[in-house]
């Protein structure tokens, strides 16, 4: 049998935490080389255990004192166990009797890492149940929410704006549909089929300018309160999220008339967007002062 050396893997969370009792386990072992780390095990991404893998070679066997030290999830503990064995080294665990050598230890260090990451989702699940339990009992607030100053004023100049934009876009849209030839003849005259293409390009047009303005204006409300991500987000919104997935799928449908549709099936989501969030948002803001 090859002379290889008997290397430690030894863990504690935090500085505070002493590895004292997992080095007087590991002593009887003969240890060559220790690899001793103070980090938590939630990766693998800890210098002395990447260290260590970069040490081992063939013949090796690396013990730890149970395997949770090495790894807290199924697919980490596993990764970390097939790099040590790619090497030719094996890998023992001694509280619970691992040896990655035998088919027997590999079954169970599948199955116990597959138990560990069970129970660790459980202690989260019940954190979590507690956390909804203590909210519902109004003893857990979380982080405490921004409030934006003079949210009232700020919500008035932006519902007077709207109102102001929704009221001469109204007052066109409804003025075409009484006077559609009047009103086309002001930009020129022509055969049947161009009057009828153009009270469908206006109507369309006229339609959008209703409800296009919406979400300038409420890019604008949040960029006012100090939310500038998110107004720049929502402006945005009508031509990355709405505009062009419309424009490559509605002609699919509807053929040409689905580009014409495109533009008004856009500004009519942001617009319901729009108005959503800027309500929401003043709700948000009402309850928190």
């Amino acid at each position: 049998m090859a002379n290889g050396k008997n290397i430690a893997y030894v863990r504690v969370s935090t500085l505070e935490q002493n590895e004292a009792r997992q080095r007087e386990t590991l002593q009887p072992y003969n240890i060559d080389k220790w690899f001793i780390e103070k980090a938590s095990g939630k990766d693998t991404q800890r210098p002395k255990l990447q260290e260590m893998l970069e040490y081992i070679r063939e013949d090796d066997t690396v013990y730890v004192e149970e395997f949770s030290r090495l790894g807290r999830s199924t697919a980490d503990l596993l990764a970390t166990v097939k790099q040590i064995e790619d090497t030719g080294a094996k890998f023992i665990s001694l509280k619970e009797k691992f040896d990655t050598h035998t088919p027997a230890g590999k079954l169970q260090m599948t199955m116990m890492a597959a138990i560990a990451e069970f129970e660790r989702s459980m202690i989260l699940e019940r954190q979590r149940e507690g956390i909804a339990i203590a909210k519902r009992e109004g003893k857990y607030k979380g982080r405490k929410a921004v409030s934006v100053p003079n949210i009232g004023e700020y919500y008035q100049k932006y519902m007077s704006r709207q109102a102001t934009n929704l009221v001469v876009s109204t007052i066109a849209f409804i003025a075409f549909q009484f006077f559609p030839r009047s009103i086309i003849s002001l930009f020129g005259d022509g055969d049947e089929l161009y009057f009828e293409f153009a009270v469908l390009f206006m109507r369309t047009y006229l339609f959008m300018v209703l409800v296009n303005g919406v979400q300038l204006l409420s890019s604008s409300f949040f960029t006012a309160i100090g939310k500038a991500l998110k107004g720049a987000l929502l402006a945005l919104t009508r031509q990355t999220f709405f505009l062009i997935p419309l424009t490559l799928l509605l002609p699919l449908r509807f053929g040409i008339m689905g580009v014409l549709l495109a533009g008004p099936v856009a500004d009519f989501s942001a617009f319901v967007l729009s108005v959503v969030l800027v309500g929401i948002e003043f709700k948000k803001q009402k309850n928190d002062m």
